[in-house]
């Protein structure tokens, strides 16, 4: 240690010895009457550093003295949760069992909150009473935590009088050491001595033998403390998972009563009755149990106009939903949704899903949100809106665990099949487009792609051909091998005008150049068109990679068709050969049925073969339907009666035109 000596002229530093006490006693005096209590206290720290109390014994009334007045300054200081940690610990290792008496409970009770149990129990050995052996040993004091360490064959006693507190700590730390027998062993004295003010205590000794398997004694003791005192709505609540997990289902039931009676919002205690209800085959009450917690549920009749105000200021209107309520919101759809109460299951699942940001639902916010085509426009809207702060996105979604988030996807799903199923079409379009834009919602990969594909299937409920195609488009770029996305994204080119549809077909057939439906698609694209070569290019690809689809022989022997009924075409009977070939490849791949056959008997109609038509017509009207229904929808008996009356009529035979027409086409 160095100090600073200043005369006239110089400055001179001496250096002085750390360990000289009567130096630290002369710094102290003068900082006590000189300086701050910082520095005041920092004297006292340092002379404390240099004293050695269990070297030299005649030091430890110094060192007590110093230490007290330390400890009450401590005490009174703001940071006194942080310092008295040090220095406790500080006097322990250099005053051992004669540590203040004092500051025993003080130290105990840090110890204990803390969970240190092996110093916790090495101090109630050593200051309360208690005595360890060890081999039928009785080990002397002080102890270390070093004799702590295997507990296996160790015994405790403890004083015939002795603190309620205290003992409730030593029960606690020997069950998390693994002393559970000698715990069960002292079990009967503590609960005969315990008090009603040691509640908390108590249920801590509760709980240490719920955790290592000792429901029976935790219910008994809780049983006990119960007739004592009235306890919290937290310990009823605990008390009725002990009783589910010993599957005692009718005083687990009571437990949760009383606690729902205590702490009505207690909305844990409510969920576990909700589910108990529902175990036991009480669904109504489980509803109720459930429903009296949601509160402001959005309205039932969600359809009309008046449902969702258009209008700007929906901050006060937008309600913040908890992570406790999205719980219970999820257990009251599920609910809802298996007892098929369908007007109770929409408007709860609005509000699990939309309920702290309802302008997403709005007129106007719809509508911005389906026309913006693709995700990305969408996500910059929403940044927008958020900018604006006309929305507040919900963060408690992010605090839930992913079980739970499992289940809300699920409901997610359920809630939207739920609207089609009772053919809220408008509805469904808004919220599955105000669905792509939840945060939640577009988490995981798999997530985003099932709120986009939900999106796509109101657009074609709707008949929205431009913007389904703009949804599928997205979706189809992350799983083009998928089947039944090949087969939407198809289905979107009945319906939509778009030559966009055409021209994204042909870009991404660049980079699939393997791939069946896009050949498929440019393919019919072209014979729509009257590209009909260009259109064969195609099919002969797709003919290479699916041999064995009889929709493609028949496109083929189509297209061959409409190349040798051209104009100016070349090698015309050439291009009719090639068609019979694809036509008998198909038969040959479909099978003879009603389709088949007319099919073969409208390529002949068009090629003029009359004789050959009628024949196959014929067969199509004398072989039974592949689906047998009232009103032959499936089959092409219909078509192919009116078919085979026109060509009898060009044939002048108008009796035979209408036996055809009598006898097939009269309802």
């Amino acid at each position: 240690m160095c100090i600073i000596v200043q005369t006239l002229d110089y400055l001179f530093f001496v250096k002085i010895d750390p360990t000289d006490i009567d130096m630290h006693l002369s710094r102290i005096a003068h900082i006590e009457t000189h300086g701050t209590r910082k520095l005041y206290l920092s004297g006292l720290q340092s002379l404390l550093m240099a004293l050695h109390p269990s070297e030299k014994p005649e030091q430890k009334p110094l060192y007590l003295e110093k230490y007290r007045i330390l400890l009450q300054a401590t005490l009174a200081s703001e940071r006194k949760d942080t310092d008295l940690q040090t220095l406790f610990y500080k006097g322990l290792n250099d005053l051992g069992t004669d540590f203040p008496s004092e500051y025993i409970e003080r130290l105990l009770q840090m110890q204990y909150n803390s969970k240190l149990y092996p110093e916790l129990l090495k101090n109630m050995i050593n200051f309360t009473g208690v005595r360890l052996s060890k081999y039928q040993t009785e080990l002397e004091l002080p102890v270390d935590t070093t004799d702590l360490d295997d507990l296996k064959d160790a015994d405790f006693s403890l004083p015939e009088f002795y603190r309620t507190d205290y003992y409730a700590m030593f029960l606690v730390a020997i069950t998390d050491l693994g002393c559970s027998t000698v715990a069960l062993r002292l079990l009967p004295a503590y609960k005969s001595n315990v008090r009603s003010t040691d509640q908390l205590l108590c249920l801590d000794v509760m709980s240490a033998f719920a955790l290592n398997d000792y429901l029976i004694e935790a219910c008994q003791l809780f049983e006990h403390l119960s007739s004592l005192s009235k306890l919290s709505a937290q310990s009823w609540f605990q008390y009725s998972e002990w009783l589910i997990a010993l599957s005692k289902s009718h005083e687990a039931y009571e437990a949760l009563e009383q606690t729902l009676r205590l702490e009505p919002q207690y909305n844990e205690a409510r969920l576990s009755l909700s589910a108990l209800q529902k175990q036991n085959g009480m669904n109504e009450q489980s509803q109720h149990t459930l429903a009296e917690v949601v509160s402001r549920p959005i309205k039932q009749e969600l359809n009309e106009q008046s449902d969702f105000h258009d209008q700007n200021d929906d901050d006060e209107e937008q309600q913040e939903v908890t992570v406790e309520k999205i719980h219970l919101l999820v257990e009251r759809c599920i609910t809802l949704y298996d007892q098929n109460q369908l007007t109770l299951f929409i408007p709860c699942a609005m509000q699990l899903f939309f309920g702290s940001i309802k302008y997403l639902l709005t007129l106007d916010c719809s509508k911005r949100l389906i026309n913006c085509g693709t995700r990305a426009r969408r996500l910059e809207l929403i940044q927008k809106l958020v900018d604006e702060k006309r929305i507040i996105l919900n963060p408690s979604y992010t605090r839930i665990n992913t079980v739970l988030k499992n289940r809300i996807i699920d409901i997610y799903g359920k809630f939207c099949d739920v609207l089609i199923q009772i053919k809220r079409h408008d509805l469904l379009l808004r919220v599955t487009a105000a669905g792509t834009v939840i945060p939640f919602l577009y988490a995981r990969i798999d997530w985003l792609v099932l709120t986009e594909f939900l999106l796509f299937i109101s657009l074609m409920l709707q008949q929205n051909g431009d913007l389904a195609f703009q949804t599928c488009r997205e979706i189809f770029r992350c799983y083009s091998k998928s089947s039944v996305i090949q087969n939407l994204f198809a289905l979107t080119a009945t319906i939509t005008p778009s030559v966009r549809l055409q021209k994204f077909c042909v870009r991404s057939l660049q980079k699939r150049p393997n791939s069946p439906i896009l050949h498929h698609m440019v393919g019919n694209f072209a014979l729509i068109g009257g590209t009909y070569r260009l259109a064969i290019i195609h099919y002969m690809k797709l003919f290479r990679l699916t041999p064995d689809e009889p929709l493609v022989s028949l496109l083929l022997a189509i297209s061959f068709v409409h190349v040798a009924c051209q104009k100016y075409a070349y090698s015309r009977h050439q291009r009719v050969l090639h068609a019979l070939a694809f036509l008998k490849q198909y038969r040959n791949l479909r099978g003879e049925c009603t389709e088949t056959y007319y099919n073969i008997g409208r390529l002949m109609h068009f090629l003029s073969l009359h004789y050959a038509a009628a024949y196959f017509y014929h067969k199509c009207l004398e072989t039974e339907s592949p689906i047998v229904d009232q009103h032959d929808i499936y089959g092409m008996k219909y078509q192919a009666a009116y078919n085979l009356a026109l060509i009898y009529k060009a044939s002048k035979n108008e009796k035979f035109a209408r036996h055809i027409i009598r006898t097939y086409m009269t309802l």
